[in-house]
């Protein structure tokens, strides 16, 4: 993962299938930090996008939201420490998973 300073923790997120064309919005605590066009998951490597965000070690909740799809949205709590979450589309609804941290591509 990404180092960090004190008060600082790392959150990664991936962004897997289920996406074609999307604008992705991501927020933590209520406050955008990512916003990503043309999101569009790779049928290969079944990977659309993923990026690695600086929070405060206080920080709660990470929101993530495709305002393609009509505000598809979906939201999940933050653990404390560093954290990779997985997030997919699947029957009209996006899935927000924690990770394991050990995710990863070719």
């Amino acid at each position: 993962m990404t180092s960090h300073g004190a008060g600082e923790r790392s959150v990664r997120l991936m962004l897997l299938d289920g996406f074609d064309n999307d604008e992705i919005v991501v927020s933590v605590d209520g406050l955008e930090r990512e916003r990503r066009s043309a999101v569009s998951t790779s049928l290969l490597l079944g990977l659309a996008d993923e990026m690695t965000l600086l929070v405060p070690s206080d920080a709660q909740l990470l929101q993530v939201s495709v305002s393609t799809k009509g505000n598809m949205s979906g939201e999940v709590a933050l653990p404390e420490g560093d954290a990779t979450f997985l997030a997919s589309i699947l029957s009209e609804d996006l899935q927000l998973a924690l990770g394991t941290g050990r995710e990863g591509f070719m």
